[in-house]
């Protein structure tokens, strides 16, 4: 599988494994995909685990491309952050990873590897994630 239609913003988010991700397969095998998958300048933001469900199950993955609203960082964010069932160590790794985004890669929506700008300090990650 290629890894670099995965937006790193996407990364934030530990992947499934095992038999949660194995349960994914089976739903998607036995009732297709029925949450499209977000994408965002041909990269996926939203949806890893339902693409790789869908390749396992032998799904066509269906797409839909996100508006622009906001940062892709916070769209990923919210997308996932209540959604999942994520444990406090996950979240803290999150927030960490967030910490280090520069501010200005989140305003321009560009690559969260880029290295410019202001950091978001550990405080600022929190409180952000306290918010949502």
């Amino acid at each position: 599988m290629n890894d670099s239609i995965f937006h790193p913003a996407a990364d934030l988010f530990p992947l499934m494994r095992g038999h949660e991700f194995d349960a994914l397969v089976d739903d998607i095998k036995r009732n297709g995909l029925r949450e499209p998958i977000w994408r965002h300048e041909g990269k996926i933001i939203d949806g890893r685990n339902r693409y790789r469900a869908c390749i396992e199950a032998g799904v066509d993955p269906v797409y839909r491309e996100w508006d622009g609203d906001g940062t892709v960082l916070s769209f990923v964010v919210s997308q996932n952050l209540h959604r999942r069932h994520l444990d406090a160590s996950q979240r803290a790794m999150i927030a960490a990873k967030i910490a280090n985004v520069p501010i200005g890669v989140q305003k321009r929506r560009v690559d969260i590897g880029e290295t410019r700008g202001h950091l978001v300090t550990i405080a600022e990650a929190a409180a952000a994630h306290e918010a949502t």
